[in-house]
């Protein structure tokens, strides 16, 4: 459920206290509401142990990078739907971030738990706004629903804006 913008805290402000941890049906939710650009943004984290504060300063330091790093991302975004709407150019309005995720190592077998206190990679979820209004969008693959998710790799506390993966869906409801 979405809350008034204006009873969200501000996403400069964040701390530790404003996660909720919680058990959900598959996994933890390890989640905060903030305010951010003024609409909502969702923070979530992989693992409790990840709510600390010195993740949540590398929350506020990646958000900090992600609106200076703006012309780099609608470049990367731009050669990511390519492929979809070729010579589509994004503005820097239709950038609609989302849900930012915080994620540590995982696998099969289980890394030692200390590998898994510290964070290894954050994502931001986001969508291209725009006008979808043509004929020709309802039947591509790429539309107002598409998900883009960029992943950057996180050494040390220190995120690596060089080289993102990324991901793209439709699958959120």
């Amino acid at each position: 459920m979405f809350k008034e913008l204006n009873t969200l805290k501000n996403w400069k402000e964040l701390t530790v206290s404003d996660f909720s941890i919680a058990p959900s049906e598959f996994t933890e939710d390890n989640s905060s509401k903030v305010n951010f650009n003024n609409h909502e943004l969702s923070v979530y984290f992989s693992r409790r142990e990840l709510v600390n504060e010195r993740v949540v300063e590398l929350c506020k330091k990646a958000l900090t990078g992600w609106l200076s790093s703006e012309t780099q991302i609608i470049s990367k975004t731009e050669e990511i739907i390519d492929d979809f709407l070729p010579g589509r150019k994004v503005q820097p309005s239709e950038l609609f971030l989302w849900a930012m995720n915080v994620f540590s190592p995982d696998g099969n077998p289980k890394p030692p738990v200390e590998l898994m206190k510290h964070p290894n990679g954050i994502s931001f979820m986001y969508k291209v706004g725009g006008d979808y209004s043509d004929p020709s969008y309802e039947y591509d693959e790429f539309d107002k629903d598409t998900t883009i998710e960029l992943i950057y790799e996180v050494n040390n506390y220190e995120i690596d804006w060089g080289n993102p993966d990324y991901d793209i869906t439709n699958d959120f409801a």
